[in-house]
């Protein structure tokens, strides 16, 4: 069976794809870069921010900024506690005895392109941006989509890998 992998540049996830690229025929990984510059993304928050709060979006702007600069704290040092805790002192990346691609969105034309290339069965996900349909339908088999938190109560990269398993649902 021939698998794609997909994912983003975190180290859960290029650990999960080494991983799977020991185990399958994996014909290729794709990896999607993070979101355009971080500042770009930051100034589209703030401007959400303002829009929905109108008046009260001003009064509450610095708290809404310390919550975006705590986020990206807390994000970096837990992505590098998830890389000493994954690779240890090891080398860290991607295994090089399958091609891996670049690709800026998984919805993109270079992205459906390299995979009507790759021809494969089956599709692995983990972490990537939501995968639309025209991707969807390329697989012979489908697709396997690996999601760290209960959907939709941890979305998106908020849902770190696995930390929502220290809270207890009822």
């Amino acid at each position: 069976m021939r698998v794609v992998i997909l994912i983003r540049l975190s180290p859960a996830q290029v650990y999960f794809s080494n991983e799977i690229v020991k185990k399958k025929d994996v014909v290729g990984v794709i990896v999607e870069s993070l979101a355009a510059n971080r500042f770009g993304v930051f100034i589209r928050k703030i401007k959400k921010h303002m829009q929905k709060w109108s008046i009260l979006g001003l009064i509450t702007l610095p708290i809404k900024i310390i919550d975006l600069a705590l986020i990206q704290l807390r994000s970096s040092y837990f992505y590098k506690a998830q890389k000493e805790f994954l690779f240890g002192k090891g080398r860290y990346g991607l295994n090089k005895s399958v091609p891996h691609y670049k690709v800026k969105n998984i919805n993109d034309k270079k992205t459906k392109s390299i995979l009507k290339k790759l021809k494969p069965d089956l599709i692995v996900v983990f972490g990537t941006s939501i995968i639309k349909s025209p991707v969807i339908m390329i697989p012979k088999k489908g697709i396997l989509n690996l999601h760290s938190g209960i959907v939709p109560l941890y979305r998106g990269s908020r849902s770190k890998e696995c930390w929502f398993l220290s809270i207890s649902h009822k």
